[in-house]
This record gives C-alpha cells, structure tokens and sequence, in this order.
C-alpha cells in the first residue's frame, strides 16, 4: 500500500536543521531560523447548506434575502472558532509492583463537537431569524413535530421527506499563514447545526445602547486530513487569485475607497 502524506496540502516547515536555534548563543543575524507560527488568520467557507432551507428559499424570496444575507456574514464576518480540542491518549501501567511506567493504550481525536464563533447582529437581526427558521423547522417547539415550514406535505412542487440529510450545513474552517496564501490547518465540520436561536439579545433596558454580539454555536463532527488540507489549500489559491472576480484584497495601499471617485477639484458640493 503506497503511503500518503498525512499533512499533504498544508505549508511546509523549512529546514531548521541547519541552525543551532537557542542551543548555545543564539544567532539573531540569522532570522530565517525563527520562522515562527503566528495565529489569528482564520476563514470560514460554508460548502453546503440544509436542503430544507434552501427549498424554503425557492418558495418564498423573503426567505432567500435572509438566508442569503445569513450565509454571507458567516463566511465574510468570521473571525475565528473556539472549540478545538487536542489529541489526547489513554495509558495502562507496566508495573514491578514497585515502580512503574505508563504507556499509551488509545489515541482519541474530537468527534461530536460544539465550535463557537462571534459576530454582531445586524438590524433587521438576520443571524437570530435565519436560527429562529432552522430550529423550528426541524421541531416545532410547541408540539415537537418535523415540518420544515410546509415543505414536509408539501408546498407545489417543493416538498421534501424527512431526514437529517435535509438539515446539515457543511463547513470549511481553513488556519492559514501571515500571508493569507498557505493552509497551516483545516477541518471539515460535517453535520453542523446552529444549536441556538439567540434571541436574548433583545433584552435592554432604556439608556443602555450597545451592539449587541451573538455566540454562534455549531454542533459538528470535524474531520482533517490531506484531502481535506489540498481542497482548503485550493479555496485559498482562489481567494488570492486575481482572475477572482471575488478576489480578497489584503493590501490597504490597492484598496479604492468609497468616495475617492467622488473627488472633484472644481467642485464644491451645495445643498438645495
């Protein structure tokens, strides 16, 4: 059997065997041997969405706007999940009856999961309705019965059997280097479900204005490996890639603001 790179589509390390590092003086002329990891670049791609949902945007454009609106701030609003966990082991003892020493007897990676990330609301609360139509889509919470808003029985032409297939995003989470163009890490998070609708949110008390942040928690089963790390490696090729109609600028010296088109010299602006 040919063996497959495990972290295949992920940046590679340089040869930092070359340099003495930090055994003895260190050599701080030389910094390509401090290549360090830096976190806090993160993107999230929505790959697909509950099937549900999407037919209930088929049927009614109120519905579309919404979702459309909700997918848009997940992907471009994203700042970053929490939730993560480590690989861990378990281990049994070898043992004299004096001394012993342990050694590892399982290897557990996350399975069932809980990410949470944080963005603000917006007016018109498209994070909290879009929450409020999945969850009670799937159960009604006043009777507990499946529905998918009509769609279960029908509505026309649309109209769906019930399953869990019907109700799962899948994400990408993708960590990538300072230079926003290689994959550090990536997770495929199957099976996600938003878990609440945060409708607290709308607590207040007259003279205390404030933004209002939501914690936006999935439930989901993340998955990582080469084939996982190659895609995400791709999504990130195409977000830099200027053919990309979409293409993501990083650079604050390339970026057209609005209103320099506005710029007249000869032109002083007057009301009436």
């Amino acid at each position: 059997m040919a063996i497959t790179n495990l972290f295949a589509g992920t940046k590679k390390c340089k040869n930092l065997t070359q340099y003495a590092l930090m055994h003895g003086v260190p050599d701080y002329g030389n910094m390509q041997q401090f290549d360090m990891y830096e976190g806090g670049y993160q993107f999230l791609k929505v790959v697909s969405i509950p099937k549900f949902m999407k037919e209930l945007g088929a049927v009614d454009t109120g519905y579309a706007d919404l979702i459309n609106n909700y997918l848009h701030i997940l992907e471009y609003d994203f700042k970053g999940f929490d939730g993560l966990d480590n690989i861990t082991v378990d281990t049994f003892d070898i043992t004299s009856g004096i001394t012993n020493v342990n050694m590892i007897s399982q290897v557990h990676m996350q399975s069932a999961s809980q990410l949470t990330a944080r963005y603000y609301e917006r007016s018109g609360s498209p994070l909290v309705k879009t929450h409020n139509l999945f969850l009670t889509g799937i159960k009604d919470p006043r009777t507990e019965v499946k529905t998918y808003h009509g769609l279960i029985g029908g509505i026309g032409s649309h109209q769906l059997d019930p399953g869990f297939e019907n109700e799962i995003f899948t994400l990408l989470y993708i960590v990538t280097d300072n230079t926003a163009r290689n994959v550090e890490k990536a997770y495929l998070l199957l099976a996600a479900q938003p878990n609440e609708a945060e409708e607290n949110i709308y607590n207040g008390q007259k003279g205390e204005i404030e933004l209002k942040e939501v914690n936006i928690a999935f439930n989901c089963y993340p998955v990582q490996g080469p084939d996982v790390s190659t895609a995400a490696q791709q999504v990130m090729n195409w977000m830099n890639n200027e053919d990309n109609p979409n293409k993501v600028n990083f650079q604050y010296d390339k970026t057209i603001y609005t209103g320099t088109s506005l710029i007249d010299p000869k032109v002083t602006p007057t009301a009436g």
